[in-house]
């Protein structure tokens, strides 16, 4: 599962990866932390360099490229114009991770 490499992201991969083994105990996952340029990029505004999320465009290009089957992300930086064969089938309750 593709996820933020930040401290937050990977709480809420680590909280999916349980819910996913509650649902099915022989389900095995890893995740595969992304920085995204985004998050490498501190003196540009993000509107300058992309349309939607810098973290949207390289989850979708992992998923599509077979890296990954799921991408962990926050519903904040979702977006709803996504390829065709990328889709936003479920959302967890907000939870304080720690």
């Amino acid at each position: 599962m593709a996820s933020r490499a930040s401290h937050p992201a990977k709480m809420q991969a680590k909280h999916s990866q349980q819910l996913l083994k509650g649902f099915e105990p022989r389900c095995e996952t890893s995740i595969l932390g992304m920085t995204s340029g985004g998050a490498q990029i501190f003196v540009t505004s993000i509107a300058k360099i992309a349309t939607k999320g810098i973290f949207n465009q390289e989850s979708e290009t992992t998923l599509l490229a077979n890296r990954a089957i799921l991408a962990i992300q926050s519903l904040q930086d979702a977006v709803m114009d996504t390829p065709q064969r990328v889709a936003l089938p479920s959302m967890l309750e907000i939870k304080e991770l720690h």
